[in-house]
């Protein structure tokens, strides 16, 4: 059996588990992507000397970035969307077949 100062250090150790991960998380997120997207751009403008490629990969680059940012709203929507695809409310049909009789 498990008593009370047991169960309050194991709910520690799940609670600083998840901040930890959180921390990881946001770690990756900002910086990690943050380098990635500078360096894609920089790759870009290097090998093409070209402004407007620079500039369409800058563009690219920060689409990626928002979209990875706000990747929670792109899960939420499509499973909405999987859910319940014409938006409406759910309906209920009974369909009764009468029973024929072998005689």
């Amino acid at each position: 059996m498990i008593d009370a100062s047991t169960a309050v250090t194991m709910a520690g150790i799940l609670e600083d588990t998840q901040a930890l991960g959180n921390h990881i998380n946001d770690i990756l997120v900002t910086t990690v992507m943050s380098l990635m997207c500078s360096a894609f751009v920089i790759v870009t403008g290097l090998q093409s000397r070209s402004v407007l490629k620079t500039f369409v990969a800058l563009i690219g680059a920060a689409a990626l970035w928002w979209g990875v940012m706000n990747i929670t709203v792109f899960r939420d929507g499509a499973g909405e969307d999987i859910q319940n695809p014409a938006g409406t409310s759910g309906a209920i049909v009974r369909v009764d077949h009468p029973v024929r009789e072998i005689r």
